[in-house]
Parts: C-alpha cells; sequence; structure tokens
C-alpha cells in the first residue's frame, strides 16, 4: 500500500514539475530541469539504500 502511495505521489510531483516546466521561459526551464534532475539523483541515492536495506 505504502508503494502504491508513493507511486502516484510520485506521478503527482513529475505531473507538476511539467506544468511548471511548461510555464517559465525557456532560460529558466533549462535552469529548472538541471536542478529537477540533480535533486531526483541526490534523492535516488539517499533512498535507494534506505528502501533496499528494509527488505
Amino acid at each position: 500500500m505504502a508503494a502504491l502511495f508513493g507511486a502516484i505521489l510520485a506521478v503527482l510531483a513529475l505531473a507538476a514539475l511539467g506544468v511548471v516546466l511548461w510555464l517559465l521561459p525557456e532560460q529558466h526551464r533549462r535552469t529548472a530541469m538541471r536542478a529537477a534532475i540533480g535533486l531526483w539523483i541526490a534523492i535516488t541515492c539517499i533512498a535507494l539504500p534506505v528502501l533496499l536495506s528494509r527488505s
């Protein structure tokens, strides 16, 4: 159940990011996309070991 909730939150977050990126001018869109990718990598590097250690 928690995995389903997490997946729903991830989809909603991606949809919100898509809307924000669509509304931004091109120059800011690139910067925001780089920041989002960096944040995603950081979260993955932290969350993946935590999730794997629980199984």
